[in-house]
């Protein structure tokens, strides 16, 4: 009797795997960190949405542009820049953009 393997155990699969895995763990790791693409580092403890808003902003971007930019209300970009302004101990827009120029 012929015993069938599933795909996990077929030979050359666990290489792949491990690879997956290993993938797996470190885009787990990325995500942990706040990047927002591989090798980049978020500062100061923002989530991925207030860093990405924060940048709009600094861009120069309105509240509503930003808003229709990431599918999210108005409201939701200013909760966004008043945490991402608390977390990097700014107060407007023109110390956020210097903040995220450097």
């Amino acid at each position: 009797m012929d015993e069938k393997k599933t795909p996990s155990q077929a030979p050359g699969r666990a290489p792949a795997q491990a690879a997956s895995a290993a993938s797996q763990a470190s885009e787990n790791i990325f995500h942990k960190s706040g990047a927002t693409r591989p090798g980049q580092f978020r500062p100061s403890g923002l989530t991925a949405r207030e860093y990405e808003t924060a940048r709009l902003a600094a861009e120069g971007l309105y509240n509503q542009e930003i808003a229709e930019r990431l599918g999210v209300s108005v409201n939701t970009v200013k909760t966004h820049l008043r945490k991402a302004y608390r977390k990097y101990g700014v107060s407007s827009r023109p110390d956020l953009r210097k903040i995220m120029k450097k």
